[in-house]
């Protein structure tokens, strides 16, 4: 844990709160209760030690750092009914199922490893389905309407589903927020969708996608300032790392870095639009 137990006012470990690590029991409850008591008493580190913890959605707090050990995974529910409901992106996008950790106007937050986030992503495909888009039009093709035609799967991907949950963590609004050495695997849709917020700092992280999943872009920054992302090693199916000002809070997209990233995408490795 390094210098955050330093600064720590409390360290709460999940399974004295009641969380079971043997990747059936639903520890939802239990790990967000953890990290009410821990944002009461002032704010410290959420331990999460070895162990499969199986969860719907949870509630990051201020001053609150989620902390994942050596052999700690916290893995999706693979129940869309586990999820909470939320609404979208300035509510085009209607009510969403919020996937893995949320927050929203927050400060002083961080989720930190060496353990890993497991999205159970794969869980919500249909195998044998082809996923085309709202965005996709097959006029742009060389073959016109007989590419890809609706019924057809493609080996490559992207495949299709019928729902799932979103963004295996999604921060609304929130200052200060550092995300370093966790590792997330096969997020069902962007990994992190960090929405108009400030001061972030992404270091370490590693993202293991399945590239045949649509949309699961790893870093998806939107109307962010000072950002810094460094020394990941990323594997997506969509954008690696995506800058944009298609946000849900006003502002601009300003003032990003980022370097020495390994990236590998189905897309681009790093993307820069106004949305």
């Amino acid at each position: 844990i390094g210098h955050h137990v330093e600064r720590c006012a409390a360290i709460l470990d999940i399974v004295s709160h009641g969380a079971v690590g043997d990747g059936s029991t639903l520890n939802t409850a239990s790990i967000n209760a953890a990290i009410e008591k821990c944002a009461a008493a002032g704010g410290g580190t959420v331990l999460v030690p070895a162990g499969v913890y199986l969860t719907g959605t949870l509630h990051l707090r201020s001053h609150v750092n989620l902390h994942l050990e050596q052999g700690a995974v916290l893995k999706g529910s693979s129940r869309l009914e586990d999820y909470e409901q939320a609404e979208g992106l300035n509510g085009r996008e209607g009510i969403v199922r919020a996937g893995l950790i949320r927050g929203v106007d927050l400060t002083d937050v961080s989720i930190t490893g060496p353990g890993t986030i497991d999205g159970s992503g794969t869980a919500f495909m249909l195998p044998g389905s082809t996923h085309a888009g709202s965005d996709f039009d097959r006029g742009f093709t060389r073959q016109k309407e007989r590419f890809q035609p609706e019924g057809t799967a493609f080996e490559d991907g992207p495949v299709g589903y019928e729902a799932r949950p979103a963004w295996p963590v999604w921060l609304i609004g929130c200052t200060q927020v550092r995300v370093h050495d966790i590792t997330v695997r096969d997020a069902p849709e962007w990994t992190f969708r960090l929405d108009g917020c400030e001061d972030l700092q992404v270091r370490g992280l590693t993202i293991r996608n399945n590239p045949l999943i649509p949309n699961s872009d790893g870093v998806h920054c939107a109307n962010c300032r000072r950002v810094r992302i460094s020394d990941c090693d990323l594997l997506c199916g969509d954008d690696c790392i995506a800058l944009s000002n298609h946000g849900s809070r006003e502002g601009a997209m300003e003032d990003a870095v980022v370097s020495n990233c390994l990236l590998q995408s189905r897309s681009a490795a790093v993307r820069i639009d106004s949305g």
